[in-house]
């Protein structure tokens, strides 16, 4: 993993914890996706002997660490879409009760969404 491919990364974690618009997720996995596939190309091009020293090493476990991220970060999308068809179902409904429930719905999927967050800066973090 190259300094600049770090300071991407230092990035995309600053972006992350900062979130507040949950739209920004999906450009930051496209922003890791292309981090990924640089690091994947960077590792290929490395000679044999090179990919099983301890840069080659270290340049395996950042792309593993990086598809952990964009995965938590898929996960995330894919809750954030089902929040969204939550909170239309909650803005249709005139029962009590309902709202209710759709309510702790929401915020259970709300936390979901956090919590994938948290776990691709975590990921990121081992990189850098």
């Amino acid at each position: 993993m190259n300094k600049a491919r770090r300071k991407r990364i230092a990035s995309v974690i600053h972006t992350l914890e900062n979130i507040i618009d949950y739209d920004l997720i999906e450009s930051v996995k496209d922003e890791l996706e292309d981090i990924l596939y640089e690091e994947e190309d960077a590792y290929d091009n490395m000679p044999e002997n090179l990919q099983y020293s301890i840069r080659g090493e270290e340049s395996s476990d950042a792309i593993d660490s990086l598809q952990e991220a964009i995965d938590a970060l898929e996960e995330a999308i894919d809750t954030l879409n089902e929040l969204d068809n939550l909170k239309d179902e909650y803005n249709d409904t005139d029962d009590e009760d309902e709202e209710s429930e759709k309510e702790s719905e929401i915020e259970l999927k709300e936390e979901d969404i956090n919590e994938r967050i948290n776990e691709a800066i975590n990921s990121l973090e081992d990189i850098i």
